[in-house]
């Protein structure tokens, strides 16, 4: 069972064990295993939606982006996912402002601009 984070959690820092949970079940909300994580076909769907060439799976390990998923470790200002994007299909044109993005193509090729 995970630990569902409440607004009361926020203040808290994302290090600290709350106290209503049991060793065991805040650190299970601490540790990112391969075998809890599954690719998500919708984390953007909708960019699906507006050109189905957008389509592209993620998975993600640390930080959560706009979706909250009480399966990833929560960070304040890092994320780590992994993506597969089907033969043929890109990412859209975008730009992180409070970010950076680091690619490392496992199978095939992309162009990154």
């Amino acid at each position: 069972m995970a630990f569902i984070e409440t607004d009361s959690d926020i203040e808290r820092k994302s290090w600290e064990q709350p106290a209503d949970a049991s060793f065991d079940k805040w650190m299970n909300t601490r540790v990112a295993r391969l075998e809890t994580r599954r690719y998500d076909w919708d984390a953007l769907k909708f960019q699906t939606d507006y050109d189905p060439k957008y389509r592209r799976a993620q998975m993600r390990y640390v930080g959560t982006g706009v979706a909250k998923d009480i399966n990833t470790v929560p960070a304040g200002g890092f994320t780590f996912s992994t993506m597969v994007i089907p033969a043929g299909n890109i990412g859209p044109s975008h730009i992180h402002v409070d970010a950076e993005e680091i690619f490392f193509v496992l199978r095939g090729k992309m162009k990154v601009i």
